[in-house]
């Protein structure tokens, strides 16, 4: 909506008029610097948190590998390996998939009375 529109608006003339009464609003004199404070803030928050992000991947690239050391020694079963690969894409559909679809199947599986 223009300002040409907004002028013929009812509702807009009837708050400007409601409205004429009263001062229109300043900011304070600090208003800018805790403005550029708080956007100072944040970023430097936002650098932390990637730098935190980069300790965590070095972090889990270690616990993957100490795992797969320690999983690579143990004796599995035949069936094992094509039943993880076949349950893998459930996975990544389960954390893409909406919440009510979990919902209706878990109501649907519910032993419970209805």
């Amino acid at each position: 909506m223009n300002r040409e529109e907004a002028m013929t608006d009812p509702m807009e003339r009837i708050v400007r008029e409601t409205l004429a009464d009263y001062p229109q609003p300043r900011l304070s004199a600090g208003f800018a610097a805790g403005i550029m404070g708080r956007i100072d803030r944040r970023e430097r928050k936002r650098e932390f948190v990637s730098g935190a992000g980069v300790v965590l991947g070095v972090y889990w690239a270690a616990v993957f590998a100490f795992s797969g050391f320690l999983l690579a020694g143990v004796k599995w079963p035949a069936w094992l390996s094509p039943a993880l690969v076949a349950l893998t894409p459930c996975v990544f559909l389960a954390a893409v998939a909406p919440r009510r679809l979990f919902l209706r199947l878990a109501r649907a599986l519910s032993l419970s009375p209805r």
